[in-house]
């Protein structure tokens, strides 16, 4: 599916729901007090850009975004598309149902936070703790879809692009979770 709660996560579902979402699964099964939560996974991601139709445009822009990481201007024009197009993407009805679904279960009224977990964030060949925004105290169902989209865009930044260009890391790499 496209949403794994916490608890059954584990560091082996990295590829799936990224480094962050991985370790909160490995702390809840190790009995930490980690609030209950969920990750909308890679997948889910994967499945909404292919619905909208961009996922192969996406993949392109990034490898001439890394091209172009020396060139500010290039990277800069690249990193305002790509992030409007992931924007501007939408989230595919069955994942808003799932997601919506989730949320509903840590509670009627819950005020969450949103963040990405990228797959390759927490690698030891390219930790970079920080990269992507946290959106706290996002309440309401609407207000979560309109986080997650801008989670999504968040893979997308200048910062995140030059970041993977530096680290040689692909663009089958820019993906993950978003942890709710």
């Amino acid at each position: 599916g496209s949403v794994a709660w916490f608890g059954d996560l584990s560091r082996a579902d990295i590829p799936s729901v990224g480094g962050k979402g991985a370790n909160l699964g490995e702390l809840t099964q190790a009995g930490f007090p980690v609030p209950a939560g969920f990750v909308v996974t890679a997948q889910g991601y994967i499945d909404a850009m292919d619905e909208a139709g961009i996922r192969d445009d996406l993949f392109r822009r990034f490898t001439e975004a890394c091209a172009a990481a020396d060139d500010p201007a290039a990277l800069a024009a690249a990193a305002e598309d790509l992030e409007a197009q992931v924007a501007g993407a939408g989230v595919p009805d069955g994942l808003r149902a799932e997601v919506l679904e989730a949320y509903h279960r840590l509670g009627s009224d819950a005020c969450v936070a949103v963040r990405s977990s990228a797959r390759e964030e927490d690698a030891e060949l390219a930790a970079r703790a920080g990269e992507f925004d946290t959106f706290l105290f996002v309440h309401g169902e609407e207000r979560l879809l309109e986080h997650l989209k801008r989670a999504w865009s968040g893979l997308w930044t200048e910062r995140a692009i030059h970041n993977r260009a530096l680290a040689g890391l692909g663009s089958e790499r820019a993906g993950g979770g978003v942890v709710v």
